[in-house]
């Protein structure tokens, strides 16, 4: 049997999960010899330990998801504010349960892929004689540290750093062992591979006209009742497009963009898919949110990117600026700029390459293979003392 790694989440949001997947997706790739458990802890391990779940089955993390699906983002600092309050109040039932779980289950190592709770994580660990390590999901970290908390530093057998502002904010936090790894995205992102595939040949793979200039609007997996909105800005510019939607898992939006009348734009709408790397070669650009997974899956496929900054997440805020920086997107701060933004490129080819060549010029290391490393060398040290 292989080492049992335990890669602890929260469902609030996609990115947490994917980020776990990616994982487990690279030490098979890998071959790595581990047995890597994706567990949602709210769920799995803390039922008892959060009151509205166990009452009426709806947890904090379907609040945060409900509040994406809706674009009601002027509650995310406010949820954010609660998140940071109940992690910081002591919680003895999360305790005890999170102790008697790992003394039972036994894993070789923990690895949080989520905010907020690592110090609790880390105490855990620290009693159940379980090592404990923090791979984070999102691009860089905010003040008040919600990643790098001081406990889970001090503690951490390593901690990941997605960039070098992210390193020097772990280092900041306290003394752990920082893994510059850069930000861990699916194998099937893997730049030269990728952007192997030709334009055309990703539309005619997906059933996309292959002649209209093409956008892709992604929000991320839950899509957003303000991606109409984007859509009808986009409609007052140019004319013409294939706009593909992503719509993730919110069906009602699919059925909304289904439904509409025709208008200057082919419109497409999809729903959840696997296929996104597709999707984006598909795309000559693609308009987005600023999640650290979405803006660096773009920059593995050289597709083109504009950033919905106008009601970006407080965590998001900082990659669009990164972003905008380095070239390798441009950052929108209103919704009404998106459309001529747009139009702007679509009338530009040469814009579209420039940026496409800050993107293949910008370092992307294999998270992937330096994080599994990690798992690795840190499962056959506690062998050893054991």
């Amino acid at each position: 049997m292989h080492p049992k790694v335990f890669l602890m989440i929260t469902d609030a949001g996609g990115g947490h999960r994917a980020s776990a997947v990616a994982l487990k997706a690279w030490a098979a790739h890998l071959q790595a010899p581990l047995d890597l458990q994706i567990v949602n802890v709210y769920r799995e391990v803390w039922q008892r330990a959060e009151p509205l779940g166990r009452l009426t089955g709806f947890y904090g993390e379907d609040i945060y998801n409900f509040t994406l699906k809706h674009s009601l983002l002027k509650l995310a600092g406010h949820l954010r504010g609660a998140a940071r309050l109940v992690a910081n109040t002591p919680n003895p039932v999360a305790l005890k349960d999170g102790v008697a779980w790992l003394k039972r289950e036994k894993p070789a190592l923990c690895v949080s892929l989520m905010p907020f709770v690592n110090d609790l994580h880390s105490r855990i660990c620290a009693e159940a004689g379980v090592p404990f390590s923090l791979v984070m999901t999102d691009l860089v970290d905010t003040r008040p540290f919600m990643w790098y908390t001081p406990r889970a530093c001090r503690e951490a057998q390593w901690v990941s750093a997605p960039c070098d502002l992210a390193a020097a904010q772990a280092a900041e936090a306290g003394p752990a062992k920082v893994l510059e790894s850069g930000l861990l995205l699916h194998p099937k992102y893997q730049a030269g591979e990728l952007r192997a595939l030709p334009r055309l040949e990703a539309r005619r793979q997906l059933g996309l006209a292959e002649g209209p200039f093409t956008v892709l609007l992604s929000m991320g997996g839950f899509g957003g009742s303000s991606m109409e909105d984007i859509v009808d800005h986009l409609e007052e510019s140019g004319r013409g497009w294939q706009l593909v939607v992503i719509c993730g898992r919110n069906e009602a939006l699919k059925q909304r963009l289904e439904q509409r009348p025709a208008g200057p734009h082919q419109i497409v709408p999809v729903g959840f898919t696997d296929q996104l790397q597709v999707y984006l070669r598909a795309a000559d650009l693609m308009l987005g949110k600023p999640g650290p997974a979405s803006l660096f899956e773009a920059v593995a496929a050289n597709t083109p990117l504009v950033l919905d900054a106008a009601a970006a997440m407080p965590q998001e805020g900082p990659n669009a600026d990164l972003a905008a920086l380095h070239g390798i997107a441009v950052k929108v701060e209103h919704r009404r700029a998106l459309g001529p933004t747009v139009a702007a490129f679509a009338a530009s080819p040469s814009a579209l390459r420039c940026i496409e060549a800050a993107q293949a010029a910008y370092p992307l290391p294999n998270a992937g293979q330096v994080l599994v490393g990690a798992l690795l060398k840190t499962v056959a040290a506690q062998a050893v003392q054991a």
